[in-house]
């Protein structure tokens, strides 16, 4: 976990978030999780991002989860970018374009 947020915020940084004026706010929104045992699962849950730009890009998580205990956890989680801002900060800390 704790290099999940050291991750999350070296790209946050790379990105520019720290700057005055910037910020961003991620919503999500519709999901769905298929059980596919009594252990393991699969969904996916669809999401906006909003920055000064207005919105800023949406996609969908690919997630697969595991019970631990009596908590489930994602496991796998895979990214799709579904539309990018042609000016994203997010696009260009990647490298890439739209």
């Amino acid at each position: 976990r704790k290099a999940i947020i050291a991750g999350m915020h070296a790209r946050a940084l790379a990105r520019g978030a720290a700057q005055p004026g910037i910020f961003q706010r991620h919503q999500i929104t519709t999901s769905r999780v298929d059980f596919t045992s009594p252990t393991e699962a699969s969904g996916r849950t669809y999401f906006i991002v909003t920055t000064e730009l207005g919105l800023d890009q949406s996609g969908v998580y690919h997630d697969r989860y595991i019970k631990v205990g009596e908590a489930w956890l994602i496991a796998r989680r895979e990214i799709v970018i579904e539309w990018r801002h042609a000016e994203s900060r997010f696009g260009m800390a990647l490298g890439k374009s739209q």
